[in-house]
Parts: C-alpha cells; structure tokens; sequence
C-alpha cells in the first residue's frame, strides 16, 4: 500500500441534493476545483455518502466526504515502487491510512472524538476521528522542516548542522515558536469542530510522524491544550518500533521516498 501525503491530496465534505450519478459527479468536480491543491484535471477522485447522525435535523441535501488526489504524485509514488522491484497493491491518502491503522492498534470507543495530529515534512495533519469514522480534516502549514529552520536559527547554525545536531538536543525550548504557531493552529480546528458541533469535545490526542519523537514536544503540547498528548506508533502491531527522530528524515522531503512500512499494519 502506499500513502499520498500533503500537499498532493484534498478530503472535502461537501451538502449536494440527491441526483442521478453523473450529475453528482458533476456537481462535485464543481465544487471542489477552486478547493484543490493542484489541477482538476489531474485529480483522481472518490466519494462515500456520510450517513446522518441519531439526532441530526431533517434535511433534503445529502453529505458526501470527496477524496481528491494528484494523479502525477500517485504516478511518482508507483514509478519509485516499480523500480525497487515493489508493486502497490492499493493507495490511500495519509488520514485514511492512519485512521485504518489506529483502527488496527486501538479499541473503537464510541461517540468518542479523537485527534490524530500527523507532523510531516511540510505541514501537520489534523484529523478528527468519532467512533473509528473520520469527521473532520486539515493541513497547518508547519512541519518538520519548519522545527529544523528554527532549530538552526535559535542555535546558530547553518541548515547542515542543524541537521547533524537536531536529533541529539534533550529540548523543545528552542521551537518554542512554530510549536506555539503549530498549537494555535490545533487549537483552531478543535474549536471549529466545536463549534459546529456543540455537545462534542475532542477527548484524546495522538501524536505521530518524523518530528513526533522530538524530546519534550508531547509534554509541550500537553500543557498547551490541557490534554493528555500521546505518541501513537502505526506500526506498533507489526513488532517493529519508532525510532527517535532521524534529522535527516525530519529535513528532507520523504515524499519523494518510498518507505517500505510507511502507515502499513
């Protein structure tokens, strides 16, 4: 399996009336081409009709949740497969690939609203999951690469050696200001999904991706949203384990790499 990760792919939810299947088709490409990251034409698009919540007033429009993904990344993504000698047997975007693996290491609790925050190269993920079922998701545009700019700016040092030393400092001191500039944008989607949905709270968060094992980021985290923060491991039912965070996976772009376990359980 592989994983389209940000900015390659966009997940939409859209209220359309009921039509026959080429004029919903329609209508979503409508929608969403302003929306897209990238060219509709090169998008590849999928959707699944969101049932209706116990309790949800009447309505004559019905909820679909649109996957769009660029077709050129998906090509990049299968070409480096192919030449590893690997074939893809299916594709995801990276919340739904995190999401299946959650599912596959945690009990569905349900009601319950949880946070998967994904830091990754460029930006954060941010997806909302009740009872196992993604709600709500978005991109804050820090990632990795951000924490290495302010590392290198905080301790003087050129990129290169930022890279060297990022993963042996035992601080999130020196980030205090893209992770303060990371939980404001957190703190924005929680309220958000708050606020469109008043009698719901997010009641956990789980921290994962390249910049997740940052000594201190967790605690730092916790005490900016007065909440329990912990690391998820999306591998953790395949034996295997998450290593600390390698600088060089941290400050470069790993997109362009094919990880072999990747999201995969």
């Amino acid at each position: 399996m592989i994983s389209v990760g940000s900015p390659h792919y966009s997940i939409l939810r859209l209220e359309l009336p009921p039509t026959d299947p080429v004029e919903t088709q329609e209508a979503i490409r409508w929608n969403i081409e302003a929306l897209l990251p990238f060219p509709i034409d090169r998008a590849l698009m999928d959707h699944r009709v969101v049932p209706a919540e116990a309790g949800d007033p009447p309505t004559k429009l019905t909820t679909r949740l649109v996957v769009a993904v660029d077709r050129d990344a998906v090509s990049f993504h299968l070409d480096v497969l192919d030449r590893m000698g690997l074939k893809a047997q299916r594709a995801q975007v990276g919340p739904v690939a995190l999401l299946e693996a959650y599912r596959n290491v945690y009990p569905v609790t349900p009601k319950q609203t949880i946070a998967l925050i994904d830091i990754g190269h460029l930006g954060t993920g941010m997806t909302l999951v009740t009872g196992g079922r993604l709600r709500l998701h978005r991109v804050a545009p820090v990632g990795g690469s951000h924490l290495i700019s302010a590392f290198a700016r905080e301790q003087q040092l050129d990129e290169p050696e930022a890279l060297r030393k990022f993963s042996t400092f035992q601080s999130a001191t020196p980030l205090s200001r893209p992770l303060q500039t990371l939980a404001a944008r957190v703190e924005r989607f929680f309220q958000y999904f708050e606020d469109l949905n008043p009698t719901e709270q997010v009641a956990g968060i789980y921290l994962c991706g390249a910049a997740a094992t940052v000594p201190g980021l967790p605690e730092q985290l916790s005490e900016t949203f007065r909440e329990t923060v912990q690391l998820f491991d999306p591998i953790a039912r395949s034996g295997q384990t998450t290593a600390p965070a390698d600088p060089r996976v941290l400050g470069a772009p790993t997109s362009a790499l094919a990880v072999c376990w990747g999201l995969v359980v």
